[in-house]
């Protein structure tokens, strides 16, 4: 979405030629709105009507619902522009405003590209301790990004104007039965195109979604798994649910020789850096299944279950800590650290992070969102978590108001992780054409779920206990409960590649990277150089290696790509 001269605009629009050429894309224009694309399956949705063009990824419903199946709004008229950002949704909405030219998009990279691609300071360390950046944050210097929940205005010669437009999630909430539960998950897969793909780790999420669209009849929809090997059990397993549920299964095999392949497509399968490792089995897996999605149109992902049904649990066991005080905690984090526990994967690492995480942000759900505690030690993080703190405070908890402990941070998990993360790994469904379907956030299932009480979901601190008995329930002859494997390769497995070894070293001991000042290169290379000897690293250091490794490749293959200046919009 672009308003300005017709020749910045121009300028803007000969730059999303190329970032379309680069990524394989089609380009749709309406009037100032650009839409790019493979397929017709994804969308877009177009109205005109009196000078004013609206738009969206897929037709929005007639009502309005706080839940996925309700798309980013985008209007504009030759005298201004409005965006309507869903509460729950994977589209993150950027923009740039200058006095000649504001563009606003749901695609971090050409903004970025216009923006000059430096990476501000702030921000990447909040990326590096949380692997995401909080809204109205964003990666790049000088863009910026409207937060979920919230609408932007922009007319032309004045500041856009960004205001938040959901109540808070207790005012769209009501009192509701668990045992409407199938029911509603029912409602939600009605619709489901013949032909879908379920991403089907047999898992609790996937699982119950498989098993409700065969009692549902759905035998038309495909079943794709991912393997880390023939001695897979998880695997084997899944296979074995699909069998008794009558559903076609195929299986994706993990090949570490399409490892360098995977990173060299890290900027155009992802339209903005996120840290998550089981990016790679999951970009391998929508590449090698590409056929079967394009044929179906449509993917169902078990996003926010999680979230929404587990994720609140956690806060519990942090309350023994917060009993401790604050100047004990120090004195202990203090002790410990003269024993360099960062490079270990012991009681007393964990304690010590646990501890120091706990005095990093005066938030009480910063600790429990951060994906290490390497920061000051792997990182630069000088000032930073005042701003990240602020965001929370002014975007994030107005909408938890009169939620419990347990749901605000199951909202918090939602929003930073199930859209920040967890649902972007399936960034390259866009660019097939193939629209991603949420079932546990869909039509009723995003009020039902918060509107839940947390002893009917879990049962103390068992997680996930009424989506497990729902599962038990939907299988023919039961289920064989079996503690489930992460979805990310084993760490040693991928430090002790040597292709994966020479590409992360090439990348991240580069001084002349443009996010090469965003972490400390010589714990890297002593982390890399540990894993190569075979000494597994720990999760807050693989997460760090990973974060600064994706964060770098992505900007510097976005960044080659789009790399052709367009003129300064100063003129």
């Amino acid at each position: 979405m672009t308003s300005g001269p017709p020749e910045v605009e121009a300028a803007f629009s000969a730059l999303l030629d190329r970032h379309a050429a680069w990524l394989g894309c089609r380009t749709v224009r309406h009037g100032h709105l650009t839409w790019l694309g493979g397929g017709d399956a994804a969308g877009p949705w177009f109205e005109a009507e009196d000078g004013t063009t609206r738009a969206a990824l897929f037709e929005p419903p007639t009502v309005a619902t706080f839940s996925t199946d309700t798309p980013v709004r985008w209007e504009a008229c030759s005298e201004s522009v409005r965006i309507d950002v869903p509460l729950v949704t994977p589209e993150q909405v950027y923009y740039v405003e200058h006095e000649r030219l504001f563009v606003a998009g749901n695609d971090l990279r050409p903004l970025a590209a216009w923006a000059g691609f430096e990476p501000d300071p702030h921000s990447a360390a909040a990326f590096m301790q949380y692997g995401m950046v909080p809204a109205p944050m964003t990666l790049i210097r000088g863009v910026s990004r409207v937060p979920n929940g919230f609408s932007l205005t922009y007319r032309g010669g004045s500041n856009a104007s960004v205001r938040r437009e959901t109540p808070p999630i207790a005012e769209w909430t009501a009192p509701t039965d668990v045992e409407s539960t199938p029911g509603k998950l029912d409602r939600a897969l009605k619709t489901t195109p013949s032909g879908a793909v379920v991403f089907f780790s047999g898992g609790t999420d996937s699982g119950l979604i498989a098993a409700r669209l065969s009692a549902l009849g759905r035998t038309d929809v495909q079943l794709v798994n991912y393997a880390f090997g023939e001695d897979d059990d998880d695997s084997r397993a899944a296979e074995k649910l699909a069998g008794s549920l009558g559903l076609p299964f195929h299986r994706i095999r993990h090949d570490d020789a399409g490892l360098p392949d995977l990173f060299d497509r890290i900027g155009a399968d992802s339209i903005f850096p996120f840290n998550d490792l089981s990016v790679i089995p999951t970009h391998r897996m929508l590449h090698a299944s590409r056929e079967l999605l394009t044929a179906g149109g449509a993917a169902l992902l078990g996003v926010g279950a999680d979230d929404i049904y587990d994720g609140g649990l956690k806060i519990r066991s942090w309350d023994d800590v917060y009993r401790v005080p604050r100047f004990l905690r120090g004195l202990a984090v203090g002790l410990l650290a003269l024993t360099r526990p960062w490079w270990r994967d012991d009681r007393s690492r964990r304690v010590w992070g646990i501890l120091r995480r706990s005095l990093s942000s005066r938030h009480p759900l910063g600790p429990l969102l951060m994906h290490n505690d390497l920061a000051g030690i792997g990182y630069p993080y000088g000032g930073v978590q005042r701003r990240i703190d602020a965001a929370w405070n002014e975007v994030y908890d107005p909408f938890t108001e009169g939620l419990s402990p347990e749901g605000r941070l199951s909202f918090a998990y939602l929003l930073n992780g199930g859209m920040g993360w967890e649902a972007p790994k399936f960034d390259p469904l866009r660019r097939f054409g193939v629209r991603s379907l949420y079932p546990f956030l869909d039509g009723e299932m995003l009020p039902h779920g918060f509107s839940l009480d947390w002893d009917q979901k879990c049962e103390g601190t068992k997680d996930k206990v009424l989506l497990k008995k729902l599962l038990r329930d939907s299988v023919p002859g039961g289920l064989e409960q079996r503690p489930k494997r992460g979805f990310s390769p084993p760490y040693e497995r991928l430090l002790g590649n040597s292709d994966v070894q020479e590409r992360m070293r090439a990348v991240l001991l580069d001084t002349d990277a443009p996010f090469a000042a965003c972490y400390d290169a010589g714990f890297l290379r002593r982390a890399l150089d540990r894993g190569r000897a075979g000494m597994t690293p720990n999760r807050g250091v693989m997460n760090l290696i990973w974060a600064a490794f994706f964060a770098s490749s992505w900007l510097a293959q976005s960044r080659a790509a789009l790399s052709r200046r367009p003129p300064d919009p100063a003129g």
